[in-house]
């Protein structure tokens, strides 16, 4: 059965929703696990801190790319590259065997 979100407006705006939610989701839930990342891999809190400001420079300048290539391209293939590079991204960042790898896998997550 293939759904058609622009004759179901209803579930095109939770669509929007949920795409709009994405990004604070992706830091808010992390804030509380720093502390126990730190403690788990024996590394200062400011390592692991680094994977959200990376996240957030990453996040930011590809925004600019992005919508160039939004503009030049549709959105539609755009947003498809970049919710499917955020699944792999975060099963990537759940599988990181140390803070480098998790540093790599959030700034990933954040293009």
């Amino acid at each position: 059965m293939k759904i058609n979100l622009e004759k179901n407006k209803a579930l095109f705006i939770v669509f929007l929703a949920l795409i709009g939610a994405t990004p604070p989701l992706s830091t808010d839930m992390y804030l509380a696990a720093i502390p126990l990342i730190a403690e788990t891999w024996n590394v200062g809190v400011d390592v692991i801190n680094l994977t959200l400001v990376l996240w957030f420079v990453a996040f930011s300048f590809f925004i600019l790319i992005f919508g160039s290539l939004s503009d030049k391209y549709g959105r539609k293939p755009v947003l498809i590259f970049g919710l499917v590079m955020f699944v792999i991204s975060s099963f990537l960042c759940a599988m990181a065997q140390n803070p480098f790898q998790l540093i790599a896998f959030r700034i990933l997550q954040g293009i």
